[in-house]
């Protein structure tokens, strides 16, 4: 085993890791309390790199795209005295392999109320095998990574505890919605398994289950 926080000044908290055929990526952040700086730190060529910063939040979740890692945040805005920290889903991104992260855009702005979804219910996100990258997040929301933005923006339901996962090119959602475990799939050539059919999307060839 390895402890991946040995630098010295470093602590763990809600790790994430991320795989190519060539590099492991890992993240956190602080141990304890709301919020503070998301690290990664990669294992390449046999040893373990530098830690390097990617922002300041409150868990970093990452994947890998074989040519960019992804990290998304729940990163803290400004407060006015008195009132809840507000937080934001924000997403980051970094070649593979470089020390410095950029800021990509705001997924979610969850306004002043101080809103911050429990660690069970955030963002999950999966890459398929044609290296696309698919997110789910707050119970409702999935989103591709077409290599420059993300897009195909689409409501899956009204619930929470969302997960997702790849099955080749197929993606598959599921979350709870009034007690209920649902399912849906979305389609991507070649369809695995190619019998499970149903509808995604009105108008589109998608195919999914209810």
């Amino acid at each position: 085993k390895k402890q991946v926080t040995d630098q010295s000044g470093y602590e763990g908290g809600i790790p994430s890791i991320t795989l190519e055929s060539d590099r492991i990526t890992v993240s956190f952040t602080k141990l304890y309390g709301d919020f503070g700086n998301a690290y990664n730190r990669d294992f390449y060529n046999g040893s373990w790199q530098t830690t390097n910063l990617i922002g300041l939040g409150v868990q970093s979740i990452v994947v890998d795209d074989n040519v960019k890692t992804h990290a998304f945040l729940y990163e803290p805005g400004d407060s006015q005295p008195g009132n809840p920290t507000p937080y934001d889903l924000v997403h980051y991104s970094t070649n593979l392999g470089s020390s410095g992260w950029s800021l990509q855009n705001t997924l979610v702005d969850y306004g002043t109320g101080g809103y911050l979804p429990p660690e069970e219910e955030r963002l999950s996100r999966t890459r398929s095998n044609d290296n696309s990258i698919h997110i789910v997040y707050d119970g409702s929301t999935y989103k591709k990574w077409d290599g420059s933005q993300f897009t195909d923006s689409y409501t899956f339901g009204n619930g929470d505890n969302n997960k997702i996962s790849a099955n080749n090119n197929d993606i598959y959602v599921v979350w709870i919605e009034s007690g209920t475990v649902k399912l849906r799939q979305r389609d991507f050539n070649p369809l695995v398994p190619a019998s499970f059919a149903g509808s995604w999307d009105n108008g589109n060839p998608e195919t999914g289950h209810p």
